[in-house]
């Protein structure tokens, strides 16, 4: 598998192969710990049914939409990057190349937007959220991850490289 393809996005220095490493050292000496994915995904499940209309803002190859998106009426995927649309993992799950600043959409489409470790790289991430309230149903739901740029772990991530 190429370098690129065993991490998470472009900007993870860690190979997902170590990260997942890491998570399984720590469940062996804390039982019923959950990763933040797993987390994640138990929060979003709660959250749709087979009427939901879901939208995963920076799908890049895949994510947590596509382990769902077969369960609700409509999923879709919008991510900038041409290449990684080209390679998303849920094939047959509609992906639109577009900017998070100007969603192709039209008003309340969504009952359920997911945005995943997106929001720190925008330009204008105002825009993005005005954007999101205008294409999110009435009492739709936004769920957002970001980094704790204050966590230990992103120095080691960041610098992970130089590391033996």
């Amino acid at each position: 598998m190429a370098q690129a393809e065993e991490q998470i996005g472009r900007g993870a220095l860690l190979p997902l192969a170590v990260q997942n490493a890491y998570r399984e050292r720590y469940r062996a000496i804390r039982p019923g710990w959950r990763s933040s994915g797993d987390q994640l995904e138990t929060l979003v499940r709660g959250h749709v049914t087979s009427t939901s209309r879901v939208l995963d803002l920076g799908c890049g190859r895949g994510g947590l939409v596509e382990e769902i998106w077969r369960d609700v009426k409509l999923a879709a995927g919008l991510d900038p990057d041409g290449p990684s649309l080209s390679g998303h993992r849920a094939v047959g799950m509609p992906v639109i190349r577009g900017v998070a600043e100007s969603l192709p959409f039209i008003d309340q489409s969504f009952d359920l937007i997911v945005c995943l470790w997106v929001l720190e790289h925008l330009k204008d991430p105002a825009a993005t959220l005005r954007e999101v309230r205008r294409v999110l149903a009435p009492r739709g739901h936004f769920v957002f991850l970001t980094p704790n740029m204050r966590n230990p772990l992103m120095v080691v991530n960041r610098f992970g490289k130089a590391l033996p």
